[in-house]
């Protein structure tokens, strides 16, 4: 079980305030909280006084991330003994006081990138949002049975959803998928003909751009490549064109010089 690398600052907690280890359990969400403070200093000096009877593993504000407790360790955060052997804890500090309790854009932005690590390094998977949900994936404080409170706060809860989605676009980035590129290569101008009905591929996508019926002679053979292991030849009229048409080579044979009856 590992820690985060974007911790900018380690604030031990009292171990009067946390469990060591786990209890066996392992990882399987994250619980972010709200600190109702403006100051990420006093989250960690509050944690660090005896007998507080609660703690976090982190605290976000501005662009800073700081440890109080291992990851390995139970936290108290979520008055749900289940949740406390189960989850990692976020403190986030606010922007503003009561009744809203904002959260300021940066402190948003390095708790998104939190999240993901956390998710990441504990093999969460895609977050998902479900404060019903025995094992809430992704929670507030508020979602666990037996709290008794507003946290994570009126301006942080509504966007647990965006966190998750932008968490998962960090984990899960679209896969992008990267084409061959056609190489096409000058020879001599061939003429052939087909020894089968053929057709006429575009390289680029596999579609089919029409047919070759069996005996004709295609003519300005001037192009060939490789694709997949097999050899394509492209027209003139292709190449003026710009168009990746390729026909398969393997479906060509030589034009026969016509037998004089002489001979």
């Amino acid at each position: 079980m590992s820690n985060s690398n974007l911790v900018t600052k380690w604030w031990p907690a009292n171990q009067t305030n946390y469990n060591w280890g786990r209890e066996g359990k392992k990882i399987q969400g994250i619980v972010v909280h709200h600190g109702a403070t403006t100051s990420l200093d006093s989250i960690g000096s509050t944690f660090a006084r005896a007998n507080r009877n609660g703690s976090a593993h982190y605290g976000v504000g501005g662009s800073q991330v700081h440890q109080y407790v291992d990851e390995a360790n139970t936290t108290w955060h979520c008055t749900n003994w289940y949740g406390n052997t189960r989850t990692v804890s976020i403190e986030t500090t606010n922007s503003t006081a009561a009744p809203d309790w904002e959260i300021a854009p940066d402190t948003f932005e390095t708790l998104v990138k939190l999240v993901a690590d956390i998710a990441k390094r504990n093999n969460l998977g895609r977050l998902w949002i479900n404060p019903k949900a025995d094992m809430p994936v992704l929670s507030g404080h508020k979602d666990w049975y037996g709290a008794s409170t507003v946290c994570p706060g009126p301006s942080l809860y509504p966007r647990l959803q965006e966190i998750a989605d932008r968490a998962n676009a960090i984990n899960f980035p679209p896969v992008v998928e990267v084409k061959p590129v056609v190489a096409w290569i000058d020879i001599s101008p061939l003429e052939l003909k087909a020894k089968e009905k053929i057709d006429i591929i575009d390289l680029d996508t596999g579609a089919d751009k029409g047919d070759i019926q069996a005996g004709m002679v295609i003519s300005n053979l001037v192009q060939e490549t490789t694709m997949n292991g097999k050899k394509y030849y492209r027209t003139l009229y292709s190449k003026t064109k710009g168009f990746n048409n390729g026909i398969l080579a393997e479906a060509l044979e030589p034009m026969v010089a016509p037998v004089s009856p002489d001979s």
